[in-house]
């Protein structure tokens, strides 16, 4: 199944941050706004469906799939000395049911929660 490769799914970055912050080696998948209604399990697997314009936040997103939490670890390190407030995550058992517009909208709510925490 091909939705078992390491990538990272990308999303609202210029062509220009996406070659900041992928190595030569690394598969990148760029998610575009018509894949807003897509689940992530069908982008990964690059099947076409519920294809159409989407309107999505205006955010950064930066979505790991199958890296090792210590990949993980050093790549945020390095994507936040790179790119300004990227939304981060990594497809999960549920998340990679969910579209990506769904996913999205949940991961922006988290980070308010938090941040709202904060202070």
């Amino acid at each position: 199944m091909l939705s078992d490769y390491k990538t990272l799914l990308v999303y609202g970055l210029t062509k220009e941050e996406i070659q900041k912050i992928a190595l030569k080696t690394e598969r990148v998948t760029e998610v575009t706004a018509d894949m807003g209604n897509t689940k992530i399990i069908d982008i990964l697997n690059r099947v076409k469906k519920n294809v159409s314009e989407t309107e999505l936040p205006d955010e950064k997103v930066i979505i790991f799939n199958k890296y090792t939490d210590s990949e993980i670890q050093k790549k945020v390190k390095f994507i936040r000395n790179r790119i300004d407030n990227p939304v981060l995550a990594v497809v999960t058992p549920t998340s990679i049911n969910w579209t990506f517009k769904d996913l999205l909208e949940h991961l922006i709510a988290e980070r308010e929660f938090y941040k709202n925490q904060e202070g």
